[in-house]
């Protein structure tokens, strides 16, 4: 089963807001992202590790979970 960063984000029962106050991510960054007009691989890298560090996974795993949800489509 595919991921996004929404999923994931949810999974751990997240807001968009929590998120982004636990990253230090603007909330409006983190809305691009998992609304698909950014792609995360193209995110700064130090948002990608803030990101990845406050959901408990790696930045390659971030990254690598939303890869896959792309290619699944």
């Amino acid at each position: 089963m595919a991921y996004n960063l929404g999923d994931l984000r949810r999974a751990r029962g997240m807001s968009q807001w929590d998120l982004s106050m636990l990253s230090g991510v603007k909330l409006s960054a983190l809305q691009c992202l998992e609304q698909g007009r950014n792609d995360i691989r193209g995110a700064r890298a130090d948002n990608v590790i803030r990101i990845a560090r406050a959901l408990g996974v790696t930045a390659e795993e971030l990254i690598d979970i939303d890869d896959t949800d792309a290619t699944d489509r």
